[in-house]
Parts: C-alpha cells; structure tokens; sequence
C-alpha cells in the first residue's frame, strides 16, 4: 500500500493482513469453553457402530439396489427373491435365484457377483455400515 492512500484499519478494500502480537494469537486459539485438563473430555459412547440396530436408513435401498441389479441379469426375474437380515452388526442380503440364472449372477470366476458386493459395500459406508451379499 501506498504511503498517500489512508485506508481505515476495518476497510473491506485493504488487502493487508493485520499484525498480531504473539500474546493476542495465543488466547485467540483457546477456545473459552474447552476443559482445562483432557481427564476431563467428555467420554462418547464406546458401542459398536455396526451393531445391530434394526431398521437402519439404507437397507431398503441397498436390498433394492441388489435386486434391481439381479433381476436385469437373469432371464427368470420373478424367480429373484431378496431378502435381509442383521448377522454380528453387519447386514446380510440374501439374494435367491433360479438354479438356471445363478451362474449369470455369480459370473465368471465370482465377478459379477464381487461386483455387486463392491457397489454394496460403497452404499453400506454411506449409511455407516457394514453389509455383504450371499447368492442362493
């Protein structure tokens, strides 16, 4: 800035970072409601997040998803059942084909079927979960 321009120190226009003295950065960090000691942070709850909570927002898409999926690829799509159910916090989708069809849904060598679980796996981490699929 120039010498001749006299620009008040709250000016939106002056560009120039204003000095702190290093006492004045110091107390600006703390934070006045923060405890004095970290014996004294609040404890948060320990559970497990992928307990079994029952209805959890997701797993009616995610089943719908997998069924969706399921029912492009097979030629029988009325025989395709999906169906859930929790397991050690972690959400099974059971998906039941045609005998005919499992080949079509598992893929060569397990493809297909791994790339179900990896889209399913990018969905359940939104919901902050854990699921996996098994084909019937």
């Amino acid at each position: 800035m120039r010498e001749d321009q006299n620009l008040p120190d709250n000016d939106p226009d002056n560009d120039e970072p204003e000095q702190m003295t290093p006492e004045a950065a110091e107390t600006s960090l703390e934070d006045p409601d923060a405890p004095e000691d970290f014996d004294e942070l609040p404890v948060e709850d320990e559970a497990d997040p992928y307990e079994d909570v029952g209805d959890v927002e997701g797993e009616t898409e995610m089943r719908d998803m997998i069924g969706y999926i399921a029912r492009v690829l097979v030629d029988d799509s009325d025989a395709v059942q999906v169906t859930s159910n929790w397991n050690d916090g972690r959400l099974n989708i059971n998906l039941k084909v045609a005998d005919d069809d499992k080949g079509k849904v598992i893929g060569r060598r397990g493809r297909v079927v791994h790339a179900m679980q990896s889209l399913l796996r990018v969905a359940a981490t939104k919901s902050n979960m854990r699921a996996t699929i098994d084909v019937d």
